[in-house]
């Protein structure tokens, strides 16, 4: 396993920055050399587990960090809590970071939606009848799905209930349909979730009436099957 000793700097891996100390280099030993000097630095742990994404060892890793090119990749739930990984230079990250808010995302809150979600709380301890109806209304949408024969995975119990449609293009299709016809439901597929199940997200509320929730399964159900398996 590759390691620094005393507190020599190697590297943000992040970004794909190369090492600026002499424990390792595209072409050099897996292992430090020698001692290094004793200064405060930073510290990056390399290849979690000691695996490296692309490479076989740490040499490797290091030469496809520094290339010219850049990868996207899963990480499995067992693993790593996320659902995908992007390597690239630094340049390649600042620019997806602030032009693709869409595909490569943050979803730290910002000041005015932790202001909302604490007024949702409160109303919410405020007035519990809204659960009760938010609840009745996703079990509503959930069984008229499923009598049309939509595919809602596992959901239960939750607001959010997902239609799986599987290929990403469909998914996109049949999401700008619905749109057309006044029901809103969010695309998501790889590398969100797994390539193969791409699927609509669809949000429910307290606030939407039982002939909102059977028009938009209805609609949903004939795009569908205009779209094809």
């Amino acid at each position: 396993m590759a390691r620094a000793t005393g507190r020599q700097r190697v590297g943000p891996v992040t970004t794909g920055d190369p090492p600026s100390g002499p424990a390792f280099s595209p072409s050099g030993p897996a292992f430090p050399a020698g001692p290094a000097e004793a200064r405060p630095a930073d510290v990056a742990i390399v290849g979690m587990a000691c695996r490296f994404p692309g490479a076989r060892n740490v040499n490797q890793y290091w030469r496809l960090l520094t290339a010219p090119q850049a990868q996207f990749g899963t990480v499995p739930d067992a693993r790593w809590r996320s659902a995908a990984f992007f390597g690239g230079s630094a340049r390649m990250v600042r620019w997806l970071r602030h032009t693709l808010p869409g595909f490569v995302y943050s979803v730290g809150l910002t000041p005015a939606n932790a202001a909302g979600a604490l007024a949702a709380v409160e109303l919410i301890v405020a007035e519990p009848h809204r659960v009760r109806t938010l609840q009745r209304n996703a079990e509503l949408f959930r069984g008229l799905a499923t009598a049309a024969g939509l595919a809602t995975g596992s959901s239960a119990h939750t607001p959010i209930v997902p239609c799986l449609l599987g290929d990403w293009a469909r998914t996109l299709r049949v999401a700008d349909r619905l749109f057309d016809r006044g029901v809103i439901a969010d695309p998501i597929f790889h590398p969100a979730v797994e390539e193969g199940l791409a699927r609509l997200w669809f949000f429910l509320t307290s606030e939407h009436r039982a002939d909102d929730i059977r028009r938009a399964v209805s609609i949903l159900a004939e795009e569908v099957a205009a779209a094809g398996a």
